[in-house]
């Protein structure tokens, strides 16, 4: 495509009147430039982002005053212009999705213009075409995750669309899709879609609040419920039986073409660090028409005859623990008193009997004082407890790849928010923590492809490398999640060889990568060619290349495993020592070394002159990525840290001779908030009275960083 063919392109398209041939030029634009990054450069360098967000902004209006509260789902009576309209838009948002596939280097361009508000205005199933609807889907999707791979001091970074996105009329319109009912395949990944896309963007309580206010996380409930149904587990039905009036208010079951593990994504999501969320989810009407809570008459008729015949519950309190018929296809309490009961060679004993579970007993911690876990359990019995947890359990056990590391998600976030009962100890630590970690396993074992490239939104559940990915990224956080504060949980991890599994992880997570093989990229631009301007507008300029994809999961999985390894290690010596004897302490202090910012000016070269601006072949000759860990893992790092210094005779050897106050004083000017509280707690545990490292105070001191820390 020469400079004459894109003013070709470009003319018909900066008329607005030219409804058809718009759509017709931007078709030929879209098969020019998907698969082509030059192409893309040269369509951006040209002007055409302006272009593609006046002509979106200008369908949006049309298209806002044409139905008012129209009917694009209805699809009946839709006019040749408004299919024409569609059109224009349809092709428009394929365009500006395969450049944000292009990668860091096209956001600051696109999110320079009104792109985004103008993709949000078509997100209402009523007002546009199902396929609208899904590549606008699409297109966000892929945005955010370009968003994800941005400089920590980038002008726009992973949370800047968060804002635009959660406002009460796009959050309508997200409820809209949720609650669509068509089991057409194009409606369900509509659905997936919307779901992955809210799992991605809300990490703010405000956004989790405006989610649950607008009925977002009700019609997630009824998807879920959905699914509870259409895999036979109706608890209504035992309780009122066939009949037409119960029947009537089963939820539908979910069709063939639904995926379930955005949904439970998104519940995770939405649900984090509130238990009014989550209660109004478990205990909502969409999931108790269908798992009622409770001890029910027709359930304890159930239950009765297993008991009289010796294979259900016993008289010592078994009723109790038995509500709903799903417990029946969960392990049976007396398998789980003999697996988790053998002897133990630790000084804590980690499983006791069903009643010490259901007491909260204060722990020794190995510095003398006494701690008490911060859960507090719903109980000995499963009264209060939704049957969701249990199915959940079933659904982890049965399903495999990513519906089984979702459904341990959204379980670990309810144990959590202490909404699973303290009984279900003993089922946990034999059977939901050791699967945990043999699914961890089977990730390092298995060869795995590269992660080089951006997988696309909504990938299959099926598709083996990106479940290996996000099974490395996600599945520590979920360990660590699910054995806070829980001794036994955690020594059942520790038996399954968790720390083992962890360190290895981190080790292979730290490894360097050489970057320089990155391919140089042509330049378009010929002698003479457009005169543009290195200070000219945003939308005319490449922005920068931000970091690569493999290094961002690397990124991801040293976080994650920094947080699984300080919830392992928070109350026993054993737990720290085999940390440390795991050969992480050197690792350890390299992760404690944050980026040092770089903005290294483009590079000229004589094939590509610097008043045509920042183009891929100077991205190609800039140094390869920053050295140094972002903020989060600064943060995971500084836990581990403060775990392992609660041991005293770690403070004594290991903590002492690695030299770790140095790191840690530099992070207490660190311009992140979160990292100078982290590194400051970890502080508070070196200077103790009883600290053998208590002299660093007089370090502090003649560091003069006690003088600066207060003057900030």
């Amino acid at each position: 495509m020469s400079w004459q063919d894109l003013e070709d392109f470009l003319r018909p398209l900066r008329d607005q009147t030219w409804a058809v041939p718009q759509a017709s030029v931007l078709r030929c634009v879209k098969h020019k430039i998907i698969g082509h990054e030059q192409q893309k450069e040269y369509a951006v360098l040209g002007g055409i982002v302006r272009v593609l967000a006046n002509t979106l902004t200008a369908t949006s209006v049309v298209s806002d005053d044409r139905h008012g509260g129209g009917g694009g789902s209805s699809g009946a009576r839709r006019s040749q212009e408004e299919e024409d309209n569609d059109d224009v838009r349809l092709q428009a948002t394929i365009i500006v999705g395969s450049f944000a596939l292009g990668g860091p280097a096209f956001i600051d361009p696109l999110l320079s213009t009104s792109i985004v508000p103008s993709l949000l205005a078509s997100l209402n199933p009523s007002d546009s075409s199902p396929q609208l609807v899904l590549e606008t889907l699409r297109t966000l999707n892929a945005l955010v995750d370009a968003l994800s791979l941005t400089l920590p001091w980038s002008d726009f970074h992973e949370g800047s669309l968060s804002d635009t996105f959660f406002q009460s009329a796009h959050v309508e319109s997200l409820t809209k899709i949720l609650r669509q009912v068509s089991p057409k395949a194009i409606v369900q990944r509509q659905i997936g879609l919307a779901a992955c896309l809210i799992a991605k963007t809300c990490r703010d309580e405000r956004h989790r609040r405006a989610l649950e206010r607008l009925g977002v996380l009700d019609a997630l409930g009824a998807r879920l419920a959905g699914f509870v149904a259409s895999t036979g587990f109706v608890l209504t039905l035992y309780e009122y039986g066939s009949h037409g009036h119960a029947v009537e208010h089963v939820p539908r079951p979910a069709p063939a073409t639904a995926e379930l593990y955005p949904i439970l994504d998104a519940i995770a999501a939405i649900i984090h660090g509130s238990k009014f969320r989550a209660s109004q989810l478990l205990y909502g009407s969409k999931i108790t028409t269908i798992l009622p809570v409770g001890n029910r008459a027709t359930v304890a008729d159930l239950l009765r005859p297993r008991a009289e015949n010796g294979a259900g519950p016993t008289k010592t309190g078994g009723a109790r623990c038995r509500q709903n018929p799903i417990d029946f296809l969960l392990p049976q309490p007396g398998w789980l008193h003999h697996r988790v009961c053998a002897p133990q060679s630790h000084k804590v004993a980690v499983f006791g009997s069903t009643s010490e579970a259901g007491s909260n007993r204060r722990l020794r911690r190995s510095d003398g004082r006494s701690a008490t876990p911060t859960r507090q359990p719903l109980g000995s019995g499963f009264a209060d407890e939704s049957p969701l947890v249990a199915w959940l359990i079933v659904l982890a056990k049965a399903e495999d790849g990513i519906n089984r590391l979702m459904a341990l998600a959204l379980l670990a976030k309810l144990s959590q928010l202490n909404l699973v009962s303290d009984s279900r100890t003993f089922l946990l630590a034999a059977a939901v923590v050791p699967l945990l970690v043999r699914m961890l396993d089977e990730t390092t074992t298995t060869t795995s492809s590269s992660t080089s490239k951006l997988i696309p939104a909504y990938p299959p559940s099926n598709d083996p490398v990106w479940v290996r990915k996000i099974a490395r990224e996600r599945g520590p956080v979920i360990l660590a999640e699910l054995v806070t504060d829980n001794v036994r949980l955690q020594q059942a991890a520790v038996e399954a060889d968790a720390i083992k599994l962890l360190a290895a992880m981190l080790k292979a997570a730290c490894r360097s990568a050489d970057y320089s093989h990155r391919p140089m990229s042509w330049n378009p631009f010929p002698e003479g060619g457009r005169p543009d301007d290195v200070d000219g507008p945003s939308e005319l300029r490449l922005g920068d290349p931000g970091l690569p994809p493999d290094l961002v999961h690397k990124l991801r999985v040293r976080e994650s495993t920094l947080q699984a390894l300080a919830g392992l290690a928070p109350f026993l010596d054993d737990h720290r020592q085999m940390i440390i004897d795991n050969g992480i302490t050197p690792i350890l202090l390299e992760l404690l070394k944050p980026y040092e910012e770089k903005t290294p000016s483009p590079l000229p070269s004589p094939s590509c002159p610097a008043k045509y601006g920042l183009t891929l072949a100077k991205v190609a000759r800039r140094s390869s990525p920053p050295v140094g860990n972002p903020q989060p893992v600064l943060v995971a790092a500084c836990a581990l840290v403060r775990a392992l210094s609660r041991s005293v005779s770690l403070l004594r050897t290991s903590l002492i001779d690695a030299g770790f106050s140095l790191p840690l004083f530099k992070l207490l000017t660190h311009p992140d908030i979160e990292v100078q509280i982290a590194s400051t707690a970890v502080i508070c545990n070196l200077v103790l009275e009883f600290s053998p490292m208590r002299e660093v105070r007089r370090t502090i001191s003649r560091r003069g960083i006690s003088s600066r820390s207060s003057g900030e």
